[in-house]
């Protein structure tokens, strides 16, 4: 029998469009694995895979609420939440070993580094998810048009790397917390009333 799970991981692997978006995943790849076998100073390419995924999960889950088939899908109104955290905690805590090739921060304390890189990166997929589920325009979505100048002509990725590498626990705290406002956020049901048999333009 077919549940709610199995009708959103159907989505993943067997939508042809959702194949161009895993093109672009793969062209970003040598960015988060630059620091590895060069001698760049920036270790949060992968932020850039965080919010890609978290656009495509984000806009998926959009897709799958307004379908009338998952109303009869037990437990279609709570899948939500189970599903933007699994993934997005599985990509991102792998994602932040970048931070294992940091040539200046040795074991045990390279540990703690990447599990800030990973809450960091979490905080990034949680952006995209908004930017995926929201509809268009957002004021607040449109930021996304200014974090990628930001990050390229003022290195704003350079400040977020400093706090990671010198402020690991706060980061962890404050993203640990921000977990939890969103956990009880896609714990309601508005997201399923919002979009209950609306037609819903995703990114797709």
């Amino acid at each position: 029998m077919m549940n709610i799970l199995t009708a959103n991981l159907k989505h993943l692997y067997q939508l042809r469009s959702i194949w161009f978006w895993y093109a672009i995943l793969l062209c970003q790849t040598p960015i988060s694995v630059m620091p590895f076998y060069s001698k760049t100073e920036r270790f949060l390419g992968y932020l850039i895979i965080s919010l890609l995924i978290g656009i495509l999960i984000g806009s998926m889950q959009k897709n799958v609420l307004s379908k009338p088939f998952s109303f009869c899908l037990p437990g279609h109104r709570h899948i939500t939440r189970p599903i933007v955290f699994g993934i997005g905690g599985v990509v991102n805590f792998i994602l932040g070993c970048v931070f294992l090739g940091h040539p200046e921060i040795s074991f045990p304390y390279v540990l703690l580094v990447v599990l800030a890189g990973g809450f960091a990166g979490i905080l990034v997929y949680f952006y995209g998810v908004y930017v995926g589920i929201v509809e268009l325009p957002s004021p607040f979505a449109g930021i996304l048009g200014l974090l990628i100048p930001g990050a390229i002509f003022f290195k704003w990725d350079m400040v977020l790397q400093h706090i990671i590498i010198y402020w690991p626990i706060e980061l962890i705290l404050v993203s640990a917390l921000i977990c939890v406002w969103v956990w009880m956020l896609f714990g309601r049901d508005i997201l399923a009333r919002k979009y209950c048999g609306k037609l819903a333009m995703g990114m797709l």
